[in-house]
């Protein structure tokens, strides 16, 4: 890794001379922290040029630390001592799948509402991101479909949850492993696959819908975020979904949620960004298509609806 040819100066010397001290060469994230304070640095510099390189820099890594503790003491908080302090994992767990307790579509639709309502919105504001939303009513006039979303960001999740009601994740069994959201797909309905394995996945998916066949199913059809800001290759699994089922397909294209905070490191989340989601017209599935049909048609929507917003910059 190299230092930004920015970094000689300001803020960054001591970075660059407790690593010159060590004899350390710069590792990745500490460089890509100090390519981020650069880049809003450069977009915001007649700030910078009144307040000083150094004390702009100090107060972006405060502010983004200060949205890192108050993400990390929300989501706990919902998960654990939320309503009446029973927390949405506790509510959950407390209720074990049975004739006379919750179903998996009483789950779904508790977690979700609750997310939607007291952790989705907060999350957007914490981040002070501007969104946009275009088309919503091609999604409220189609009802149950199959949501198929370009991946950009981990701030997708926070964007589907409050910008589309009745939904339901599709999402990959490694999700499972994580601290908090992981158990809230566990017991909150979701429908956790392996995506290494098709049938285990098809399985999964049927199951799901014989359960809760009236919602939304929220699929990220590139599988996993980019980790460039450009669309990847699409997976079939929506696509088979949507011909097995005859399910709609609504297009959702998400645009610059990748500045807003890009992979591997929360630390770098970038404020004032004008995000936009845009649904496109709902592909209604015949009986004459195939999984590349509705694979191109969707990829063709999505990437006409990012293209007319990828001109857009924060201020």
């Amino acid at each position: 890794m190299r230092w930004p040819s920015e970094s000689s100066s300001g803020p960054f010397r001591w970075l660059q001379a407790a690593h010159g001290f060590f004899k350390l060469p710069p590792s990745a994230n500490t460089v890509r922290y100090c390519e981020s304070v650069v880049k809003y640095a450069t977009n915001n510099a007649k700030s910078f040029a009144k307040g000083g390189f150094l004390m702009q820099g100090l107060q972006l890594f405060f502010w983004r630390l200060r949205v890192l503790v108050r993400a990390v003491a929300l989501t706990t908080y919902i998960a654990w001592f939320h309503h009446r302090g029973r927390g949405v994992v506790r509510n959950l767990t407390r209720h074990p799948r049975g004739s006379r307790s919750w179903s998996d579509k009483t789950r779904g639709r508790y977690i979700w509402r609750v997310a939607r309502r007291f952790w989705a919105q907060p999350i957007i504001n914490l981040a002070r991101a501007r969104i946009e939303v275009i088309g919503r009513g091609y999604l409220d006039d189609t009802g149950i479909c199959v949501v198929a979303a370009n991946h950009e960001s981990a701030f997708d999740i926070p964007l589907a949850v409050g910008i589309i009601e009745g939904g339901r994740f599709i999402v990959k069994k490694e999700i499972a492993r994580l601290p908090v959201f992981g158990k809230a797909a566990l017991h909150g309905g979701q429908i956790i696959v392996d995506r290494s394995n098709n049938a285990q996945a098809v399985v999964a998916i049927k199951a799901g819908l014989v359960v809760w066949p009236n919602a939304r199913l929220v699929i990220f059809v590139e599988g996993t975020r980019t980790r460039t800001g450009e669309m990847g290759p699409f997976k079939k699994g929506a696509f088979h979904i949507a011909l097995d089922t005859k399910l709609p397909i609504v297009p959702m294209a998400i645009s610059n949620a990748f500045r807003v905070l890009p992979p591997n490191s929360i630390m770098r989340v970038t404020p004032d960004v004008h995000v936009t989601v845009e649904f496109g017209k709902p592909i209604i599935v015949h009986a004459s298509d195939t999984v590349l049909s509705l694979m191109t048609e969707t990829r063709a929507q999505i990437e006409r609806m990012r293209a007319r917003h990828a001109a857009r910059a924060s201020p």
